[in-house]
């Protein structure tokens, strides 16, 4: 039964292989694997390639030409404070993102903890939400990665004063091992994988000035119709 279940999948594979992509689920749907090497990795689904449902970043939605992105592989940095910093610079403007990973480096301005809070300290800077931090090592990486999405925008001939950040997410790196004292106990080291899209949106206007939960609402709207003219197209 599997040897047979093999053979179909590569013969479909190699007859779909440029306008189909191949997936090999588990039962549970949790996670994509590359080989059938347990009965349990039995549920296969072929997916049309298109830039909507297949994409390495989480962002299923991409579209080049009003659309730059960066991805951060195994940085250095603690994986929660980046968790938060992504939530911090997400809906953001790129210029206003910047300045404000600038002022966290200097401890001008403390990142809210929304998740990981435990033990945590209030923070007279912040307004409303009082629990945070100045997480400086992760700030320097993230300013990093956005100096080089401008760099990418300059390249494609983008406007960088309509950019903003559609989509920021930092999840868990490759676990590595580094060696303790002496050689005698080993540490895991810090991993953390950082992915960043910004779009231009032509309805943002650079000289005004919008609350956080205004420029969300236009990123969501923006989002919702490249969804909808993809659909039209298919």
């Amino acid at each position: 039964m599997k040897n047979s279940l093999i053979s179909k999948t590569l013969l479909l594979y190699n007859f779909t292989k440029e306008k189909y992509v191949l997936r090999i689920e588990n039962r549970d749907n949790k996670r994509t694997v590359n080989m059938i090497s347990n009965s349990k990795y039995l549920i296969i689904k072929f997916y049309k390639f298109s830039p909507l449902n297949f994409c390495m970043y989480s962002l299923q939605v991409y579209i080049p030409e009003i659309m730059v992105r960066v991805y951060g592989r195994n940085l250095p940095i603690s994986r929660k404070k980046s968790v938060e910093i992504a939530r911090f610079i997400k809906y953001l403007p790129l210029e206003k993102a910047k300045q404000y990973l600038q002022e966290v480096i200097e401890l001008k301005r403390p990142v809210p903890f929304r998740r990981y809070k435990r033990d945590i300290p209030h923070r007279k800077e912040l307004q409303g939400y009082v629990i945070g931090r100045y997480p400086v090592k992760p700030a320097k990486y993230f300013l990093k990665l956005l100096h080089s999405l401008e760099k990418n925008a300059e390249y494609k001939g983008l406007d960088k004063s309509k950019l903003i950040i559609i989509h920021a997410a930092a999840h868990k790196g490759t676990t590595m091992y580094k060696p303790g004292k002496l050689w005698i106990r080993v540490r895991r080291r810090k991993a953390t994988h950082v992915e960043i899209v910004a779009a231009v949106i032509d309805k943002y206007d650079p000289s005004k000035r919008y609350k956080r939960k205004e420029l969300e609402k236009l990123v969501k709207e923006f989002l919702q119709e490249i969804r909808e003219k993809w659909s039209q197209k298919q």
